[in-house]
């Protein structure tokens, strides 16, 4: 681990010449499963490397949990971290956007206030890490001084993979991937079938589709990949997109496996109202068969409209499974409301949790 991140560090901390007190400027987007990762990687950064880290997150503009986890990491005091003015984008995309482009539209409009917020820094940032959807971020880092750009993938080497080669496959293939029998070959790499298709790849009319495509285009532009896995996990992959690898003709940027880069217990919400939350759910787990509960939670992205939650809560009453269902308030991604349990239980169906109570936890 210490080795892979002293070799990031020599790599994109170096531009010809030391960079005495460097200062990296990291940016999340919009999502949980964003702001996490980034936190996580300006706490090593900070605490291993002791570099200085200055954090700027785009949030949703209305969530409690972005709020509580922002909180939290300022609490720990390793990054400099700064929650961008919200933008409201509503006016720009379609009611029935998807949540991807929703994301990539939110980090475009937000661009002025990241220069903005650089040019106001006493220190300035010599290195900028964006993760994938703020891959546009880039383009402003000669017009603030930054001299190191770099991408962060918090997911694994395999996506990235795909996610590089997806602007070849575009000009390659004809129609659509799923409608291909055949899986998608990614040199070097285990190739894609139809049904591991990303949501994204699934419509290739779609604006989110166009804008991975983009994005794909785009880390190539960076100075370096940071990916949050290993060599012993990934190896081959790693190997593909290495510069002497399958994939090195569209990866023309290092990629530097630093991982496993895991949640900190420093960096779970410290909320009274939320830690008791949890206690009881391991409470209610543990008077259960083992392997008897069905797990339900679509992630910080994975809204579910009034009549979907109901559909679902009835599949779950009718199906007579044990459950522990996460669920947030029917809305949109990125106008998610606070956690509200009252306005939660609105909506599902009448009577639904007494009926449920021996068997499921909401």
């Amino acid at each position: 681990f210490m080795h892979c991140h002293l070799q990031a560090r020599n790599n994109f901390l170096y531009k010809g010449k030391i960079m005495e007190h460097p200062h990296a400027l990291l940016v999340a987007s919009p999502g949980l499963g964003h702001l996490i990762p980034i936190l996580e990687l300006g706490n090593r950064l900070s605490s291993v490397l002791n570099i200085h880290v200055t954090i700027l997150a785009v949030t949703s503009g209305s969530s409690l949990t972005e709020t509580e986890a922002i909180r939290a990491a300022v609490a720990i005091g390793t990054c400099k971290i700064t929650e961008l003015p919200h933008v409201d984008i509503d006016h720009i995309v379609a009611p029935d956007a998807t949540v991807v482009t929703r994301i990539v539209e939110k980090m475009r409009v937000t661009m002025p206030a990241v220069k903005d917020a650089v040019k106001s820094m006493d220190r300035k940032p010599t290195v900028m890490i964006v993760d994938f959807f703020g891959t546009g971020l880039m383009s402003i880092a000669d017009d603030v001084g930054v001299k190191a750009k770099y991408v962060y993938v918090p997911s694994h080497a395999w996506f990235l993979a795909v996610m590089v080669y997806l602007p070849v496959l575009d000009k390659v293939v004809k129609g659509e991937y799923i409608d291909i029998k055949n899986p998608l070959n990614i040199p070097g790499c285990r190739p894609v079938g139809p049904h591991e298709l990303l949501d994204t790849m699934l419509d290739r009319s779609d604006q989110q589709y166009r804008e991975c495509v983009h994005s794909g285009e785009e880390i190539s532009m960076s100075d370096g990949i940071l990916v949050n896995t290993w060599e012993d996990l990934q190896g081959n992959t790693l190997a593909a997109l290495g510069e002497d690898g399958e994939l090195s003709q569209v990866m023309k940027v290092p990629v530097y496996a630093i991982g496993p880069i895991v949640r900190s217990i420093g960096h779970i919400i410290k909320s009274n109202e939320l830690i008791e939350k949890p206690n009881s759910i391991f409470e209610w787990l543990d008077k259960q068969h083992e392997k008897s509960v069905l797990y339900v939670c679509l992630g910080s992205g994975g809204t579910l409209s009034l009549e979907q939650t109901i559909e679902l809560a009835c599949g779950l009453e009718l199906s007579g499974q044990r459950f522990l269902w996460v669920l947030r308030k029917p809305t949109s991604y990125l106008g998610a409301s606070l956690n509200d349990d009252d306005l939660v239980n609105v909506s599902l169906p009448e009577g639904f949790s007494n009926r449920t109570r021996s068997v499921g936890l909401v």
